[in-house]
């Protein structure tokens, strides 16, 4: 499955590691991966908000990768993955994984459209497939944070 107005037989995905679950991400849409920085509590946000925490002089929200697929989050993630959101690129946020697997060119035909089956029902999943004889789940980038929450933060930082 590739992003929509694409026409290409693969895509470009940073794959990750959420507990024992591939999940994975467009790579375009990523601007880096880095160690777990401090986060702040975010009021009203969902409860796979970690919090937001300061990447590169940015307030960026973080969301818990684990929590969003539904497992438990005892132990501190091992990666944030920086994501550009939006169609002008101007959100940000932060994936928090266990570890990031690495850049994999996966073919469209091993990915498959959700849109119909479990779209309702799990708006945060674009496609299922397979890497490696393991599940991959691609994940709906740009709906991983409601829009509402998006307003509260923008309001925040033109408070600041």
């Amino acid at each position: 499955m590739v992003a929509s107005g694409e026409t290409r037989a693969s895509s470009r995905l940073l794959v990750l590691r959420v507990q024992s679950q591939l999940c994975a991400v467009p790579i375009s849409h990523v601007l880096e991966t880095c160690r777990p920085l401090p986060t702040r509590p975010l009021p009203n946000a969902p409860e796979l908000v970690l919090g937001v925490a300061l990447i590169r002089a940015r307030p960026t929200p973080v969301v818990d990768a684990r929590r969003l697929l539904g497992h438990a989050s005892l132990e501190a993630p091992g990666r944030y993955v920086t994501l550009r959101l939006g169609s002008d690129g101007g959100r940000v946020l932060a994936l928090a994984v266990d570890s990031v697997v690495g850049i994999r060119e996966v073919a469209s035909a091993q990915l498959e459209a959700l849109a119909g089956v479990l779209s309702a029902e799990q708006p945060l999943l674009q496609a299922l497939g397979t890497l490696d004889r393991e599940l991959l789940l691609l994940l709906e980038h740009a709906r991983l944070l409601p829009e509402t929450l998006w307003h509260e933060l923008e309001a925040e930082r033109a408070s600041a």
